[in-house]
């Protein structure tokens, strides 16, 4: 009987070129669709958030402050991430504040391993809270740090177009490979109220749910205060109520103390300026640390009453992180501080950004690189001729003049995995949580270099495994913008449907072939 060429061997002969003809895909960004951000500003984790992050050692204890509309008691709380989740031992908890607030002391586990987390709290009602990023666990002593790295940027502007959705991705896959300790982001997170190049009218309402999308992107905490355009988001709605819902309190007081230095973020919520309330959280923070040897480090969005000159003055301020401005400068002011530097990252039709890296040493000198977005890239592919093992080739190109050290890649992959052979120099970590293997790689690179490796992988259980996704957010873009709404990697991905369509297309005329010449014998 002649063979026939059904739908079914169609998909069958598809799928056996795409195994044939292609690699494993990993870490894919596939253009974003839409976004579920289950956020209750009744039921709501106030402290520590993706905003506002808790950076602490392994073993050490964090406080908690949350609000719910039930009185049950926490039932369990969990540091998650995409591989691993950690389940924690609460020490002590209150009632409920004037506010309608408690707050819990939880204890972090000896073991755990030196990741950003998001924060989850079940209650026995089947009630689950939760906050982004919002704990990073290190394996150092954050007390006794010779010397860190952070990054400020500022001024994103996400307005609910995809070009400016992608050029913040872009910036962020930077940040994360840079790898500092944290990062500083000095408001204007949104754009507010505006306008695609049809006409179509964007909301906050759409913009607030990208920028949360983005940034829970960053593998590295980030310290968040709002600007003006954060807060006046049309003539008729005022933006606080989705900071709130979002980011957290509204006209908040950020502090928190990194190898002994003190770094203090004010959040505007209109342009009056500093609140009475907030220069006494400012003037108690900086005067509670005992020690000039520290750095007083400042951060905002802009001095809208000339409120900050007298700051820098009476508590010794060593370093001023702005924004709002749009330019990059650095200057003095009043004479009364060493280093007051007002930069802002912010893209526009002429340019794609900037921002800085700032690096802290032993003797507290501080020192920073001006970097231009989209100059440091990295790409990673893979391929596998059995089913036990994997090559990952790692390519980083530097295009800035300076040369990095200690660059971080993170990689997931589904299954148990073992390095066989580095090709290059690399240096490698590796974790495994019996479903997953995360893998870290740290490389330095020259200026104006570009960096290859590649790394050999056997699969400890003899199984096939495809790589994972991480992270992968789903937003809806409803709109239009003059970039071009293609990429390489979609490109990318026509060229390899292509592929399979000519191959699948060959190996089916040569099947009708063989049938027309068994029907004629």
């Amino acid at each position: 009987m002649p063979q026939r060429i059904t739908p079914v061997s169609i998909i069958v002969i598809v799928c056996i070129s795409a195994i044939i003809g292609t690699s494993l895909p990993i870490e894919i960004k596939l253009p974003p669709r839409q976004i579920n951000v289950e956020i209750n500003e009744n039921n709501q984790i106030l402290s520590p958030t993706l905003a506002n992050p808790a950076i602490s050692q392994a073993g050490d204890n964090v406080r908690v402050i949350y609000k719910t509309n039930i009185s049950d008691d926490p039932n369990e709380i969990f540091l998650n991430n995409e591989f691993a989740n950690y389940l924690v031992e609460v020490i002590q908890i209150t009632g409920i504040d004037i506010n309608g607030e408690r707050s819990m002391i939880i204890s972090t586990n000896l073991d755990i391993l030196p990741l950003i987390y998001s924060l989850i709290v079940t209650f026995p009602n089947s009630l689950k809270i939760f906050s982004y990023n919002s704990i990073k666990i290190t394996d150092e002593d954050l007390y006794l740090l010779d010397n860190y790295s952070f990054v400020h940027f500022t001024d994103t502007h996400i307005s609910g177009l995809q070009n400016r959705y992608e050029q913040v991705s872009r910036l962020i896959s930077e940040i994360n490979l840079l790898n500092p300790d944290f990062c500083l982001l000095t408001g204007d997170i949104v754009e507010g109220l505006t306008t695609d190049n049809q006409g179509n009218m964007i909301t906050a309402e759409i913009q607030y749910p990208q920028a949360l999308a983005l940034l829970k992107e960053l593998n590295i905490p980030v310290f968040i205060i709002s600007g003006n355009h954060d807060f006046q988001i049309n003539d008729k709605q005022n933006g606080n109520e989705l900071w709130s819902k979002y980011f957290g309190k509204v006209g908040n007081v950020i502090n928190f103390t990194y190898s002994q230095d003190q770094f203090v973020g004010v959040s505007l919520f209109d342009e009056n300026g500093l609140t009475y309330d907030q220069l006494q959280k400012i003037e108690t923070i900086y005067t509670s640390s005992s020690s000039s040897s520290f750095l007083n480090v400042f951060f905002a969005h802009h001095d809208y009453k000339n409120q900050f000159p007298l700051i820098y003055q009476n508590y010794g301020i060593n370093l001023s992180l702005l924004g709002h401005e749009h330019i990059t400068i650095e200057r003095n002011v009043s004479g009364t501080v060493e280093n007051a530097l007002d930069n802002s990252i912010t893209f526009t039709e002429a340019e794609t950004g900037h921002y800085r890296l700032y690096t802290i040493n032993s003797e507290k000198e501080i020192a920073y690189e001006e970097l231009e977005v989209e100059q440091l890239r990295a790409s990673i592919s893979t391929e596998s001729n059995n089913e036990s093992s994997i090559m990952i080739h790692i390519n980083i190109q530097n295009f800035h003049p300076i040369s990095f050290s200690n660059l971080k890649k993170e990689i997931i992959l589904l299954g148990n995995w073992r390095s066989n052979q580095i090709i290059e120099s690399s240096n490698i970590d590796m974790h495994f949580n019996g479903s997953h293997t995360l893998i870290y790689l740290f490389m330095d690179i020259e200026a104006k270099t570009e960096y290859n490796s590649e790394i050999i992988l056997s699969s400890s259980s003899g199984s096939y495994s495809w790589i994972i996704n991480s992270s992968i957010i789903e937003i809806t873009f409803p709109f239009s913008d003059s970039s071009s709404q293609s990429s390489e990697q979609d490109n990318g991905v026509n060229f390899i449907t292509l592929k399979l369509f000519v191959f699948s297309l060959l190996v089916s005329t040569i099947i009708l072939r063989n049938n027309k010449r068994k029907k004629k014998q």
